[in-house]
């Protein structure tokens, strides 16, 4: 058998890594899906199911966050260290076609004042159809802080998570591994020559 022969095993190991690598990036890609940011616009739901909240851009002197729920909208205040007033929000959600299920929304610390920092659980999760949805959020009149907060609801499919984190190992394991199999075949081939 020729020598030459030894030096497919890591031309096959590296087309493994990219394939593995390629398959990655679109799981990575169709995670982004899973985010949507609040911004007043449509939206349109790609993976349904439960979605909770994240808060973004808060300011230093926020510390405490409230979230209340009614019928029309979803009021989410944060507060300093006095309790004061710091920015205010009303959320409403909106199915395109039909009317949103209020029942949907639900929230585990209601009406409670709880630290951003120690917090146990979400402010609250919502439960979305594949559908197209409309975000409205707006600034009630005890706003202090003139930078907009972020709100993005977030729900990871696991099934593509998974996906993801098994072929960047997949991808990485066999790119180390012809890394390894070519020095070792370069070695074995120059201590021949020798």
């Amino acid at each position: 058998m020729k020598f030459k022969l030894f030096f497919l095993l890591p031309i096959i190991m590296l087309i493994i890594a990219i394939i593995a690598s390629v398959i990655a990036f679109n799981s990575g890609r169709l995670l982004e899906q899973g985010y949507i940011k609040i911004n007043n616009q449509l939206t349109e739901v790609v993976f349904p199911g439960e979605y909770f909240l994240v808060l973004g851009n808060i300011a230093q002197e926020e510390t405490k966050v409230e979230v209340v729920l009614s019928n029309d909208f979803i009021l989410i205040t944060t507060y300093d260290d006095g309790n004061n007033v710091i920015r205010e929000y009303r959320l409403v959600v909106r199915l395109v076609e039909g009317v949103f299920d209020v029942s949907n929304v639900r929230s585990e610390i209601p009406g409670e004042l709880n630290l951003i920092d120690e917090m146990s659980d979400y402010l609250f999760y919502i439960d979305l159809e594949e559908r197209e949805y409309e975000f409205l959020i707006t600034e009630t009149e005890r706003n202090i802080l003139e930078e907009q907060i972020d709100l993005v609801l977030v729900n990871i499919p696991e099934h593509i998570y998974n996906m993801k984190n098994l072929t960047e190992g997949v991808s990485f394991t066999t790119l180390v591994f012809a890394v390894i199999s070519f020095l070792t075949i370069l070695g074995i081939a120059y201590i021949k020559r020798e």
